[in-house]
């Protein structure tokens, strides 16, 4: 997926800023495979699954199953506390000076 500028990219519905576009496999014992294609925020971390798929070997035959799953947002836990106790930490330097 190609854009032609930054305004063009999507943006993180937690911060604004711009994501960008990754694609991750996942293999099980069973040899199913699942395709998971999403936006990351750099900044926080936050993750928008675009696009879920398995992939099932059958008889030679290769099964590939779309999971339905509308567009579902990860928020990044670790980030928003480290950003809670940055932001503390900053408070406490303005109040003195």
């Amino acid at each position: 997926m190609a854009y032609a500028n930054m305004e063009e990219l999507p943006r993180c519905p937690k911060c604004g800023a711009p994501m960008a576009y990754l694609v991750e496999k996942e293999k099980n014992g069973s040899g199913i495979i699942k395709i998971t294609r999403y936006y990351r925020c750099p900044a926080c971390g936050t993750k928008v699954i675009d696009e879920q798929l398995l992939i099932e070997p059958s008889n030679g035959v290769l099964k590939i199953i779309r999971l339905d799953i509308k567009r579902k947002i990860i928020y990044s836990n670790n980030t928003a506390r480290r950003r809670r106790h940055s932001d503390r930490s900053h408070t406490r330097n303005t109040r003195r000076g």
